[in-house]
């Protein structure tokens, strides 16, 4: 079986997508990549609705972006994906996008899971093997894992908290991924912690629901430069995780 082909789309940013500066926020990216692995998933047989009549639907496990340049208001954005590797667990799915001029303004590494809709539990995803192989190639000169929760000390406070709305939901009922970008960011900026996003590294551990109050804690990580990152509980449970590095932190 040949290697799935890579898909490439023009995305056209429009002014309403974009924030102060009239550059793309960091969740907004986020919502382009998801929209590209959707987009390919439908052609090569696995889209939503190709799950959903096994009782299945996919769910983002890790994404690692590294940002060049965040792209800006009326740019024309090639962005290319293709899948990259599957075993037992997980499969892999690559992401580029760049300029009409090759200038390549980001790149991102994602892992993937099948759910059942029913037990919302795991299952083996290479029953794939049936429509497409993975290209082997990867977008990142690393390989990703998980990012594990940060160590919350027991007495200390959350820095912000968000309550699920229902705007909030996806066609599953649980959080959307964009949303946790977006009040991770809103929060770093809370607390005096912005900048050019340069790179967004974020692991999703267990879903939230409508009405749910998940707690947000800052915590900062110096592992290969400085990193922040923040931890979403809920009920003590970790959420999901963050962290992000940008090109100036300035710290008010």
């Amino acid at each position: 079986m040949e290697p799935a082909p890579v898909y490439s789309f023009v995305k056209h940013v429009q002014p309403y997508e974009c924030g102060p500066g009239a550059t793309l926020p960091g969740h907004a990216l986020t919502g382009i990549i998801q929209t590209a692995a959707s987009s390919h998933a439908d052609r090569l047989g696995s889209g939503m609705n190709d799950l959903a009549q096994r009782g299945y639907f996919w769910a983002l496990s890790v994404l690692h972006i590294e940002i060049d340049r965040m792209p800006e208001q009326n740019m024309e954005v090639d962005v290319s994906t293709w899948p990259s590797a599957f075993n037992r667990l997980r499969v892999g799915r690559e992401f580029i996008g760049q300029l009409p001029d090759n200038e390549v303004l980001f790149r991102a590494s994602s892992e993937w899971i099948v759910v059942d809709a029913t037990k919302r539990r795991a299952v083996d995803p290479r029953f794939l093997a049936e429509l497409y192989e993975p290209r082997k190639q990867f977008a990142l000169s690393f390989p990703i894992k998980r990012l594990k929760p940060a160590r919350i000390p027991d007495n200390a406070g959350s820095q912000a908290s968000f309550r699920v709305c229902r705007s909030s939901l996806d066609i599953n009922a649980h959080v959307n991924n964009t949303e946790y970008i977006r009040v991770s960011l809103d929060a770093l900026y809370d607390a005096g912690i912005h900048g050019n996003l340069a790179s967004l590294w974020v692991t999703f551990h267990n879903e939230s629901f409508f009405n749910d109050v998940i707690d947000l804690f800052i915590t900062r990580q110096e592992t290969n430069g400085e990193h922040v990152q923040v931890t979403g509980l809920c009920r003590e449970k970790p959420i999901f995780c963050a962290q992000c590095s940008f090109r100036s932190v300035p710290t008010s």
